[in-house]
Formats: structure tokens, C-alpha cells, sequence
């Protein structure tokens, strides 16, 4: 099958999640056997033109494919006004799948960052695209919302269980990979450290990531204040090509995220995060925050912890609790790199979704 993959406001060779989901998502279709078209950013542009390219530019080059080439699906990635691919796939009688990550609809006007009449405009929008997609796929019930139940589908994302492989942990490192955005509760693992050395202190806690200049700074003086600076290492942005042997090194790894950032509290926590299946691929223990879509990834004392991510009391006794027990982390490791194997890599992912077309494919006949 031809595949068109839109996702204009991502670059596959960078580093973020999103770029890993992109590259993810084709490089399973090819294994599948399918040949993939990718609408990628190429440059950027901010603001209105930005909105205006990443719907417009999709538009006409896969009007073109359509026209030119012999194309058989359209995939699209979600965003603010997006959606150009998808209603250039149906003038052309195609097939089309609208991949939903983020309530993006809502999001916006939750936040305040689309005005009046912009949100009545932007609803309207997403009900036409909406309308013209076959499939639609989420990762949180609560997404459904200004969605048409009937073409949704829960998924998850995945990961390359061929890639991240599991190895003999240190015995001290505790793994966080991310950005320092507000929402991810990087300052209570900082602070949680500081009671964990006290008792270990050799163990070390690695930040990798370089997004979020302020908290980043924050993060960088309270590490100063609490004397852990040799126990907290950032390792700054990394390439994809070394998060496998990243995460294969650790022995315990965090996906903590404020319960308390607005749109979590209004959704609940509704991404499916690709780090935690990375690091269940390489089969390490994980501590995630008590929220969402991270209930369903781990499950208490089976396959890691669970905490409030806003207690640092609860962060740290989590913490010691896997440093001390091996048997433990090893026992919750080989559960996550089976789950893993099972459903949460990339090829299982797009099967369901795919899947779940051809079932739209019968009805339509």
C-alpha cells in the first residue's frame, strides 16, 4: 500500500518525542511492507504562517501525489488547523486516517491561546476534517471529546523492542529523559535526590534533555543549593541513535508530570508516553506519576511504582525501594520488556490501526 504520512511541523532527524514518534510510526509501516511518503517540516516559520503552511503545504502536495501518483492512504498528524492532507486524500476519493496525540482542538482554547471568533473558527474546522477522516486515533478517552466516537480508536504509542534491549543496570543511576518543561516535575526529582543520597550516596540522578531554558536554570541553581552537584548530572540533548544505550545503562527510570498543569487537570494525563515504552523495552523498573494513561503503562509493584509526583517523600521511598531490592527491579523489568513484545512496539500499533481502516473498508462496500 502507498502511504502519504503528514506531519509538517515535525523533523524526523531531531530528538524530541515527536520526532521519534514520526520516524517510528513510517519505519514500522516500511517493515510492514508498505511505501511511505513523508510530509515533514523543512523550515521554520512562526506564528499565522506557520498555521497557514502546515495546512496549506500538505494541501497541495498531496492533491499532487493524488494526482500523480498512485496513492492509496492518507495519514495525518494532528495539530491546530492541520487537516490538508486528509481533505486533499478525500477529493481524491482516498482513504484517511487523523492521528490525535493531544486534544490539540481544545487545547488551545482551554489555555487561552485562540480568542474569540478564532475558536468558533477553529471547531468548525475540526469538525469538517474530522468529518472526512475515516479513522481517528487517540490515546485517552477523554480526547473524544468534539470527536465523533464512532471512527476513534484507543492506541498507544510504541517503540523498537529490537532497538532498546535490556542489559545489567549500575546499581545507582536514575534515568529521566525529557524536556524541562514546567509540567514535568524535574525539580521534585532533584529534590527527592537529596534525601535518596543520604542513604545511597552514590546513586546519581541524569537528566537528558535541553528544552525549557527557565526551568532547566531553576533546576541547575537548586542543585546548587542542595550540594548534589555531584550526584545530578544534566547530560543536555542527546540523538536517538544514544537513548537505547542511555536507558540500557540506568537502573531505574522516571515519567513524573504535574497532575496540577491545567490541561491534565482538565483531561486527565492523556499523552502515551514513548520514554516509558523505552524504557520497559530495555526492561527497567519505572516510576510514574499516579495520573492518566500512566496508570494503564505501569502498574503498581507488577511492573514499577506509582506516586505523587508533587510528594517528595513518596518520590524518594520509591526510589530507594528498587535501589535496594534487585530481585525486584529485575522481576518488574522482564514484565515490561515482555509487554513490550507483546503490544507496545510499533508494528502492533499500526496492525490495530490498520486493521481497525479495513473494518471501515467492509462497512463502506
Amino acid at each position: 500500500m502507498k502511504i502519504v504520512y503528514s506531519a509538517p511541523d515535525v523533523s524526523v532527524s531531531d530528538a524530541h518525542g515527536g520526532s521519534v514518534h514520526v520516524k517510528g510510526v513510517i519505519d514500522s509501516f516500511k517493515r510492514l511492507g508498505h511505501d511511505i511518503t513523508l510530509i515533514e517540516r523543512k523550515s521554520d516559520i512562526k506564528a499565522f504562517r506557520n498555521t497557514a503552511y502546515c495546512f496549506l503545504w500538505p494541501l497541495f502536495y498531496t492533491s499532487y501525489l493524488c494526482l500523480f501518483n498512485k496513492v492509496d492512504l492518507i495519514y495525518e498528524r494532528a495539530r491546530i488547523f492541520g487537516g490538508g492532507a486528509i481533505l486533499a486524500g478525500k477529493l481524491f476519493g482516498k482513504k484517511t486516517i487523523y492521528e490525535y496525540i493531544e486534544p490539540c482542538v481544545e487545547l488551545p482554547i482551554l489555555t487561552g491561546e485562540i480568542k474569540q471568533p478564532l475558536t468558533s473558527l477553529l471547531r468548525v474546522h475540526s469538525r469538517i476534517v474530522n468529518y472526512y477522516s475515516d479513522v481517528i486515533t487517540i490515546t485517552h478517552e477523554n480526547m473524544t471529546k468534539g470527536l465523533p466516537k464512532d471512527k476513534c480508536i484507543m492506541i498507544t504509542t510504541g517503540t523498537y523492542p529490537e532497538r532498546f534491549k535490556p542489559a545489567e543496570d549500575d546499581g545507582k543511576t536514575i534515568l529521566y529523559i525529557g524536556s524541562f518543561a514546567p509540567w514535568h516535575a524535574v525539580e521534585n526529582m532533584i529534590k527527592a535526590m537529596k534525601v535518596v543520597n543520604e542513604k545511597y550516596p552514590k546513586a546519581k540522578l541524569v537528566l537528558v534533555g535541553s528544552v525549557g531554558k527557565e526551568t532547566l536554570d531553576k533546576c541547575e541553581q537548586l542543585t546548587k543549593e542542595l550540594r548534589l552537584e555531584t550526584n545530578i548530572i544534566f547530560s543536555g540533548k542527546v540523538s536517538q541513535e544514544d537513548v537505547p544505550n542511555i536507558i540500557s545503562k540506568a537502573t531505574i527510570c522516571l515519567a513524573l508530570f504535574d497532575k496540577n498543569y491545567l490541561p491534565f487537570r482538565e483531561f486527565d494525563y492523556y499523552y502515551s508516553p514513548i520514554k516509558v515504552h523505552e524504557y520497559k523495552a530495555c526492561g527497567k523498573p519505572t516510576i510514574a506519576s499516579d495520573m492518566g494513561t500512566l496508570k494503564d503503562l505501569v502498574k503498581n509493584n507488577e511492573n514499577g511504582l506509582l506516586v505523587d509526583e508533587s510528594n517528595i517523600g513518596e518520590i524518594s521511598s520509591a526510589i530507594i525501594k528498587l535501589l535496594k531490592n534487585k530481585k525486584l527491579r529485575a522481576k518488574m523489568g522482564a514484565i515490561n520488556r515482555q509487554e513490550v513484545l507483546e503490544k507496545y512496539n510499533w508494528d502492533y500499533v499500526n496492525k490495530q490501526i490498520l486493521n481497525r481502516l479495513d473494518l471501515v473498508n467492509k462497512r463502506s462496500l
